[in-house]
């Protein structure tokens, strides 16, 4: 990325943090939740919800970034057992989440992955999807994984990034609009395409992880999630 989209990236993403998502209205996460009501969302969902219960089937388990609680709705649906959990900054989505999962045994909090009050060693996995990107500070964010995370545990994070394949997205995009009603299209358009701008590249997730707890137990995969080649498994390992 040129310096000058790189220093258009620091700006937006001032506007765009972790301050920006924590003022949500209630009206924007109304709409988010459904925005997300699609087929292609849906997929997403169930795709990562596959790969997280593939790595545990009991314990405790965090989503970070829970927002209405639609991964954590779907992974209790699947495995009812589990201890989960979801924390989220934005107090809009938390009352969203609150709502969708009303009557199940999910603990939510409203709060910051950068300090939480969780005892040291507490969660079996951990899990984010999207939201990695907008931490104010990442480091100290990955570092409060680590310590949360049980000793012989992962963090799994599922993370868009801007150096994608622009081509291949083209491609993809169209054939995924597909799964969005059409008044919706433009908007998830726009949304993604954003995202994407906004972004890390690879190099830069990498060296992030570098400077954390877990600076030689950490991989980074390029994955395709609902047929849209734009996301990263990025996997953190506490030994």
């Amino acid at each position: 990325m040129s310096k000058k989209n790189r220093s258009l990236w620091i700006q937006t993403k001032k506007t765009r943090g972790e301050g920006f998502y924590k003022k949500i209205p209630k009206i924007g996460a109304v709409f988010y939740e459904k925005l997300m009501d699609s087929d292609m969302i849906k997929i997403q969902t169930e795709e990562i919800a596959s790969e997280i219960l593939s790595k545990v089937d009991n314990g405790k388990i965090l989503d970070i970034g829970s927002g209405p609680g639609i991964l954590l709705k779907r992974i209790n649906e699947i495995n009812p057992k589990l201890n989960l959990y979801g924390l989220d900054i934005s107090k809009s989505m938390y009352k969203r989440a609150k709502k969708n999962l009303e009557g199940l045994e999910i603990e939510l909090i409203l709060g910051n992955i950068m300090e939480t009050e969780f005892d040291s060693n507490y969660f079996d996995l951990v899990t984010c999807t999207g939201s990695f990107y907008l931490w104010d500070k990442p480091i100290e964010s990955i570092n409060e994984i680590h310590r949360i995370l049980r000793n012989n545990s992962k963090a799994l994070l599922f993370e868009t990034y801007t150096d994608y394949d622009k081509n291949k997205f083209k491609e993809s995009l169209t054939e995924n609009m597909k799964k969005i009603k059409l008044h919706k299209r433009p908007v998830a358009k726009r949304l993604l395409k954003k995202q994407l701008n906004i972004t890390y590249t690879v190099k830069e997730v990498e060296k992030i992880l570098k400077k954390s707890l877990f600076t030689d137990s950490f991989s980074i995969e390029k994955i395709i999630l609902s047929n849209l080649p734009v996301w990263l498994r990025i996997s953190l390992c506490k030994n």
